[in-house]
């Protein structure tokens, strides 16, 4: 167990810095009219509206990994930080490495062909299934009815949800010895092989119909009770859609994007009891599923 914690056993043998661009443009417009009316006697109000959303997200990664070749002791760079009594006395943390030492000595050293060798596949493998470019456009519009009955409001309403989404991602070959393919020839590479980065496109749409319906209900001593239902959407992650693929067997690492994933729906339930405060504020309680 002391060659654990013992810095001599353990060598600087591989580094990767990496860097990512990702930024995000969203460009929105909408509008909405209401319109109030008189149903035997019962005020209530109708509204209708639109909106369209369209999102621009893009990931430019470059992760490059070095291979170290003299394999310098991890005494070198070691920090100050240890706990003897790490996760509640169990385990002793330490000794521990100072990243900015590791990055002096990279800085230093990275581009002495002597110390450091990129490792091309490796580069290939940690970038470009990263990169990604995605345009989601959301076409949404809603009706909406209010009605009050005495101490009864009841709001009931439609939203539909129309979703496009175009993306852009990379699939990157390796042969069998977990290199970058350089032709049909290579063992493990496709016969019809053009580039070891083969940029892969993939679209989708669907539509959502999302209703709901809303009672509150007026009490005594300015309170009321209020029942909602709503049906709500909530899309997959840009960075889990785009259609990459890259298999580097000699490290055993895998990664895939999936566009045809689905969006979530869910049925949500609220209950809640209000009381109004005098002269300000509010005070609420509810269950919520």
């Amino acid at each position: 167990m002391s060659a654990l914690y013992d810095a001599t056993q353990y060598t600087l043998t591989q580094l990767d810095v990496g860097q990512t661009y990702s930024p995000q443009l969203n460009l929105q417009g909408g509008f909405s009219t209401a319109r109030n009316y008189d149903w035997s006697g019962h005020f209530g109000t109708f509204e209708f509206g639109a909106k369209v959303r369209n999102a621009h997200k893009f990931e430019d990664a470059r992760d490059p990994v070095f291979n170290s070749l003299d394999n310098p002791s991890m005494t070198g760079f070691l920090g100050t930080f240890a706990n003897s009594n790490y996760y509640d006395k169990h385990y002793t943390f330490g000794p521990t490495v100072d990243y900015s030492k590791v990055t002096a000595y990279f800085k230093s050293h990275g581009s002495d062909p002597n110390f450091f060798a990129e490792d091309v596949a490796s580069s290939a493998q940690n970038s470009f299934p990263n990169n990604y470019d995605l345009v989601e456009r959301i076409s949404a519009g809603y009706l909406m009815n209010t009605l009050d009955f005495g101490r009864v409001r009841l709001q009931t309403g439609l939203r539909f949800e129309g979703t496009n989404e175009d993306v852009l991602g990379n699939q990157v070959l390796f042969d069998a010895h977990g290199n970058l393919c350089n032709g049909p020839t290579d063992p493990g590479c496709p016969p019809n092989f053009t580039s070891a980065v083969l940029p892969v496109r993939r679209t989708s749409s669907y539509l959502d119909p999302l209703p709901s319906v809303q009672v509150r209900f007026r009490l005594a001593h300015d309170a009321a009770i209020r029942a909602a239902y709503g049906r709500g959407i909530s899309r997959p992650n840009y960075s889990d859609l785009p259609p990459t693929f890259s298999s580097q067997g000699n490290n055993n690492e895998i990664d895939i994007g999936n566009p045809n994933l689905k969006p979530s729906r869910a049925n949500n339930y609220d209950l809640l009891y209000e009381q109004y405060l005098k002269p300000l504020g509010l005070l609420q309680a509810g269950f919520f599923y």
